[in-house]
């Protein structure tokens, strides 16, 4: 649990996270350039502040250890503005999912999950990014407001997108 604001690098990496890693309202998780995070079961779930800080040269990585998949991101009821920029994220049900948030996406890759992205009254700009390969739709929205530019989503099982009460 982080109930403060705390930082990720690349200097303690890879992490395992072995349940579930919860940022508490309040508190912020930096994620910086280069580090790798991996997921047995759970996942990341934020009820406070994401930044995940990665680089063209150095992107984050959040997966699962082994064959067995994780939960994903979660951004549940975040008041913040939240930010993920080159970033992989694979072998999850969920790649990223808001509730509730605001969030932006920036030349990431959502590749292997069960679901790319899933917005639920939720604000999201994506810009930059690839989801591919998901089991069921690339993104998915409930009541959401999106704006997407410059992305590739291709491949999706059940299709790229799948949009309710959306904007």
């Amino acid at each position: 649990m982080i109930a403060k604001d705390y930082v990720l690098s690349i200097d303690k990496s890879p992490y395992l996270v072995t349940g579930a890693l919860l940022v508490k309202p309040g508190a912020k998780l930096t994620m910086n350039a280069g580090t790798v995070v991996w997921f047995r079961s759970l996942g990341l779930i934020v009820k406070g502040q994401l930044e995940i800080l990665g680089t063209r040269d150095d992107p984050v990585r959040l997966s699962s250890l082994g064959a067995s998949s994780w939960k994903g991101v979660f951004l549940d009821s975040s008041s913040e503005n939240n930010k993920i920029s080159y970033c992989n994220i694979s072998g999850a049900e969920y790649g990223f999912r808001a509730s509730k948030s605001t969030v932006s996406i920036q030349n990431c890759q959502f590749q292997d999950n069960v679901w790319g992205i899933v917005m639920e009254e939720s604000r999201g700009e994506i810009t930059g990014s690839l989801v591919r390969t998901s089991v069921k739709s690339g993104i998915a929205a409930r009541k959401a407001r999106l704006l997407i530019k410059d992305s590739v989503i291709t491949e999706n099982s059940s299709g790229g997108f799948l949009l309710e009460n959306s904007k």
